[in-house]
């Protein structure tokens, strides 16, 4: 039994249709393909063209997405945030983020936050709360009866600077469930070094 499933089994009934992973959907270079829309926007943070090389740049990015465009599906059927075996499933708005424990406990995962990511001098904040926000996802997801978790409240203190280019280890957990009400910790680490921790409410919904 999988970690994932192994989470599953405190819940009285099925995850919804847009939460259930995959490993299928946009076929075997899918996961190429995001990494290569990682890559632009690495490469976009560092970049000062001339007009020329911008006007050259949008147009060839233009071709790309209307390429794009045409194939598009709802999103409750697109590869992006169902791909369980890429790195934050396939969806390149998050920090890519693996996933190394996922139970009753809570999740773990491990985070390289990129260039994309960058602030001054360290990772931006907001990119660190919305990992959060989306670790918090898991955590909740598996702890719930039924439906899901929103957002109501989530709260970062930044401890210290949170680097790029190198393995964190976050750790996302449910501290207590009081109701329809999830009270969610979570930390993350630079090795012994504390980054950054949270604390949020969640609030459990039926399923729309």
């Amino acid at each position: 039994m999988t970690s994932t499933q192994q989470a599953d089994a405190g819940r009285t009934s099925e995850l919804p249709k847009w939460a259930r992973g995959n490993s299928h959907r946009g076929g075997p270079g899918f996961g190429e393909l995001i990494e290569q829309v990682r890559s632009v926007m690495d490469a976009s943070r560092f970049i000062a063209p001339g007009d020329d090389v911008a006007r050259e740049l949008t147009a060839d990015l233009s071709r790309i997405v209307e390429r794009m465009q045409a194939i598009a599906v709802p999103v409750d059927d697109a590869a992006a945030d169902s791909r369980e075996d890429l790195p934050a499933r396939g969806n390149p708005s998050l920090p890519p983020f693996e996933i190394i424990d996922l139970g009753s406990e809570g999740v773990v995962a491990e985070i390289v936050f990129r260039a994309f990511h960058l602030g001054r001098l360290s990772a931006h904040g907001g990119n660190i709360s919305l990992l959060f926000d989306e670790l918090a996802g898991y955590a909740t997801m598996h702890r719930v009866t039924s439906g899901f978790a929103r957002t109501a409240f989530l709260k970062v203190d930044y401890r210290s600077l949170t680097p790029i280019d190198r393995p964190l280890r976050a750790r996302v957990w449910v501290e207590e469930i009081d109701g329809r009400k999830l009270h969610v910790l979570g930390t993350l680490h630079d090795g012994d070094r504390l980054c950054a921790d949270m604390t949020a409410l969640f609030i459990q919904v039926p399923d729309a």
